[in-house]
């Protein structure tokens, strides 16, 4: 569960703005590590339950259960990171409209500057 909220705290600091595009890909591949370690555990836990359940120690139920609980998490971290995603997009489409002003201000003033009387 701190894996999670680790998780939801990253988006939820960059839905609140002020990341720049390098912090949000470097969030973006801390998620991307979560997701991955998730993965092993998930493998893990599966090891285990099955050696419970041979050993008669864990009932079918509670096997299901546990894997249906495992796999929501992994859904809650899929969705962390498509909204991680489309906040990226957002930053990127608003540098590239950024840069685009930036590049006609500068043809304004060269414009300018080549229409001053010498």
């Amino acid at each position: 569960m701190v894996l999670l909220d680790r998780l939801r705290d990253t988006v939820q600091q960059a839905r609140e703005g002020g990341q720049t595009v390098g912090k949000m890909g470097g969030l973006k591949l801390e998620m991307t590590k979560a997701q991955a370690k998730i993965g092993e555990l998930f493998a893990d836990i599966g090891i285990q339950a099955y050696k419970l359940y041979k050993k008669q120690e864990l009932s079918h139920e509670g096997l299901n259960e546990l894997f249906a609980q495992i796999d929501e998490l992994t859904k809650q971290v899929d969705r962390s990171k498509a909204d991680l995603d489309e906040i990226m997009m957002k930053i990127d489409v608003q540098n590239q409209d950024n840069a685009q002003s930036r590049l006609a201000d500068i043809g304004a003033r060269r414009n300018a500057e080549e229409e001053e009387p010498k």
